[in-house]
């Protein structure tokens, strides 16, 4: 498989014929900068003759190891670009026998294998996931609790922001340790591997958080 993506910053990186990138569409704003910055950056970079096609995960939404839910609409993206594009890896996973997540490991395999040589890489977004590489294999991938998306669920709530920009507001506070170990004991029988919906750790945040001293 070679590829190329996009990273979190928006700063694109080639490696070679393909182009992958993950984005959200903006419903209802068609003609707004975020909605068409992903193609006009392609083509700011790329030629059409340049990329073979075009890998969209979408954004997902809802995701079980039955089935997997992400808006964004790669019709449009094939339409606008005139570039193949494929999409709906996790259900298209979840058909074949696999949970549908993390999709990762396929690219952590193909940028960080090397014979004789055993890695372990972690990846933080809004739910954790780890891959075991094992020589030029991998030997095992799942996700593996929260990443972002409990610290961001809780800015939401009471501090109505999307997310605690620099980390400024848990830089205020100590760690309760008596929470966390409580986080800690109802995870601890979750198995690997496995494909976690945001919506598992959502449920363990009750009325007890409230409680915690504010900063």
């Amino acid at each position: 498989l070679i590829l190329s993506c996009i990273n979190d910053n928006m700063e694109a990186f080639r490696i070679s014929g393909f182009l992958l990138f993950n984005f959200e569409i903006k419903i209802g704003i068609k003609d707004s900068i975020l909605y068409n910055f992903p193609i006009n950056l392609i083509a700011s970079i790329w030629t059409v003759s340049e990329i073979s096609s075009i890998g969209f995960s979408g954004q997902t939404v809802f995701h079980t190891n039955k089935m997997s839910f992400q808006i964004g609409d790669p019709k449009f993206i094939a339409k606008e670009t005139n570039i193949d594009v494929y999409s709906d890896f996790r259900n298209y996973d979840i058909k074949n026998g696999g949970l549908g997540a993390p999709l990762i490991p396929v690219f952590h395999k193909y940028i960080y294998s090397e014979k004789n040589s055993d890695k372990l890489v972690f990846n933080i977004g809004g739910i954790a996931n780890g891959t075991y590489l094992q020589n030029e294999k991998v030997s095992l991938a799942s996700d593996v609790g929260p990443g972002n998306c409990l610290i961001d669920y809780f800015m939401k709530k009471n501090f109505g922001q999307p997310f605690d920009n620099l980390g400024k507001e848990a830089m205020k506070g100590e760690i309760d340790t008596n929470l966390l170990q409580r986080l800690l004991s109802e995870c601890a029988d979750m198995k690997y591997p496995r494909a976690d919906d945001k919506k598992v750790y959502y449920n363990l945040i009750d009325n007890s958080f409230d409680k915690v001293d504010p900063n």
